[in-house]
């Protein structure tokens, strides 16, 4: 190899060892945060009656171990070929975009409940998260399909090799942030209306502060991602995907879990101050 040659070399392993730390990190972070809640999650959700949140916040929760350990295959498995370095790849790029729409669902759900499933709502947050979601699902088959696969020149250090990255991706991004910006205004003006109306309720503080900062993190993590997309190396396309899709997901079970927290509460708050003799009769 040249003395050009090498360089090169040593750049995209550098690259990729970023890229692999990063989604390590990730997974950690996932991990981390589900023992952290698991006893939550039991408690509440598992032992709640099977409804339509709770089968989306088990999505939502279980989706991402899935696709670590995809990610796992395809940054170490040793000696992959050109097949399984693909499906590998577009198996981690759909379960991430069907585990962020999942999650993303939930959320809009919860922010239809904040709005007390007012009417408007009710016809135009389907339709704007149907027409979104259907381009976003089209933007990452386009993506996906522009790609080539092929098993890294870079082995053992490197087990595949993603040729052919472009840009299109930041769409996707940019049309993330939009959609999270949509919900967190909708969020912001029902929280006014309802601390002029309640003052500071428990869940109605969970409810609505927590929701606008979790928006706030989505949206600013989904603006770093086109940054890098846009301002960095092709190579780096995919430094922040995996972080944003652990992200969404502890984001996500964290609030639902803290609305049934603090609805268990205020349940046993109900029942403190109740006389004896109501609770009995």
């Amino acid at each position: 190899m040249t003395p050009t040659e090498i360089e090169v070399m040593h750049a995209t392993i550098r690259v990729m060892y970023l890229i692999n730390a990063f989604n390590l990190a990730s997974i950690a972070m996932l991990v981390y945060d589900y023992f952290l809640t698991l006893g939550q999650e039991v408690e509440l959700i598992w032992k709640s009656r099977w409804n339509t949140v709770k089968f989306l916040f088990l999505l939502t929760r279980y989706l991402p171990f899935i696709g670590s350990g995809i990610i796992l295959f395809y940054q170490f498995a040793p000696k992959a070929t050109a097949y399984q370095c693909a499906i590998a790849f577009k198996c981690t790029a759909w379960t991430f975009i069907i585990g962020i729409s999942i999650a993303e669902l939930l959320l809009t759900i919860r922010t239809w409940a904040v709005w007390e499933k007012d009417r408007r709502l009710t016809i135009g947050l389907p339709i704007f998260f149907v027409s979104f979601w259907v381009t976003q699902y089209a933007l990452v088959g386009l993506y996906l399909g522009t790609l080539t696969y092929e098993p890294s020149p870079y082995q053992p250090w490197v087990t595949c090799a993603t040729f052919h990255m472009n840009r299109l991706l930041s769409v996707c991004w940019i049309l993330l942030m939009i959609y999270d910006a949509g919900i967190l205004i909708l969020i912001v003006i029902q929280t006014l209306r309802t601390f002029r109306s309640w003052g500071n309720v428990p869940l109605t503080r969970v409810i609505c502060q927590d929701g606008i900062a979790y928006f706030a993190y989505l949206f600013l993590l989904s603006f770093a991602n086109i940054i890098i997309i846009m301002k960095l190396p092709r190579e780096f396309v995919h430094l922040l995907t995996m972080i944003e899709r652990v992200v969404h997901s502890v984001l996500t079970c964290r609030i639902i879990l803290q609305i049934r927290q603090q609805d268990v509460r205020d349940w046993a708050q109900d029942l403190d101050d109740m006389d004896l003799k109501e609770i009995l009769t």
